[in-house]
């Protein structure tokens, strides 16, 4: 980064480091008055999330839609104060908030030795992932996308990593990942977001037939890793950080179908977090968007 650059992001740092110093009720209560007002000014957004609401609860009303909608973009709201909260989080003090469940699945799978692949998705208080991993001694990685503009880049990257945690850009990314496995190590790869017909499989996501990346189904197919799906949601004034049961990888001889059938468990696991804590999903990202050709 150059000087201005660097001058940008000590000011997004320290304006992000004081909204996490607020108290939580401020915090709160600043976050769902901000969630309220871009839920009413982001027309597109908010008809999107409508629509895909609809779609997968159709037995729900107009008037539960509409505040389930509210209630995504107010969730939003607190992930962005929750991200400068988590600048004052350190090894002693994240304890205080989290509740592990299913701690005995991640450490079953470590005990293959073949590296542990953590599937997660934008689902619940996911920013604060890796600081929490470390702090149960989790060697982890966390695959991610560069952004363009260079002082908010900087911004995450020092924000998930400043407890241990290590970032690994997508961009030729492969041998990377590879070699974390053969170490031991985990790897967490969010699955959740659309794929193009280039790099995807068809598989059905929340009753929808959606297109989803086979990078995960290819990842673990080549080194049988073991997949653990991983999450952490907010529950009142407290954090659930969950870990899954593995999800044994499935070989069948015909690789076309072992990467559509790996990845559709994969995905399926992403279904029940999304299920479980509905309202602290991506709904405002277009899941259906690729579908098949006619």
């Amino acid at each position: 980064m150059n000087f201005r650059e660097k001058c940008i992001y000590k000011l997004i740092y320290a304006f992000m480091w004081t909204l996490g110093a607020l108290p939580r009720s401020w915090r709160f209560g600043l976050a769902d008055a901000i969630g309220r007002i871009w839920h009413n000014l982001d027309k597109r957004h908010r008809a999107l999330a409508h629509k895909n609401l609809s779609m997968i609860f159709p037995e729900k009303s107009a008037h539960e839609i509409r505040a389930m909608v509210l209630h995504i973009f107010q969730h939003w709201g607190r992930m962005f104060f929750e991200i400068g909260w988590g600048l004052h989080l350190d090894a002693r003090n994240i304890y205080q908030y989290l509740d592990p469940e299913g701690l005995e699945n991640l450490s079953s799978a470590y005990r293959k030795k073949k590296g542990v692949i953590l599937i997660t998705g934008h689902i619940g208080t996911w920013e604060i992932l890796p600081a929490c991993l470390e702090r149960i001694r989790i060697s982890n990685n966390t695959i991610y996308r560069t952004m363009d503009f260079k002082p908010l880049d900087a911004f995450f990257l020092r924000a998930r990593t400043r407890l241990g945690a290590n970032m690994i850009p997508l961009r030729n990314s492969v041998e990377k990942i590879h070699k974390k496995l053969a170490q031991g190590e985990s790897i967490a790869i969010f699955i959740d977001q659309n794929a193009n017909l280039g790099n995807g499989v068809f598989i059905h996501f929340m009753g929808r037939e959606a297109c989803a990346s086979k990078g995960p189904a290819l990842l673990s197919m080549a080194t049988e890793a073991a997949v653990v799906p991983a999450l952490i949601a907010r529950e009142g004034e407290r954090y659930k950080m969950i870990f899954y049961p593995e999800i044994p990888l499935i070989r069948t001889g015909n690789q076309e179908e072992d990467l559509r059938i790996n990845t559709q468990r994969y995905n399926a696991a992403v279904e029940t977090m999304v299920r479980r804590y509905p309202e602290q999903w991506l709904w405002l990202h277009d899941r259906w968007k690729t579908q098949p050709l006619p």
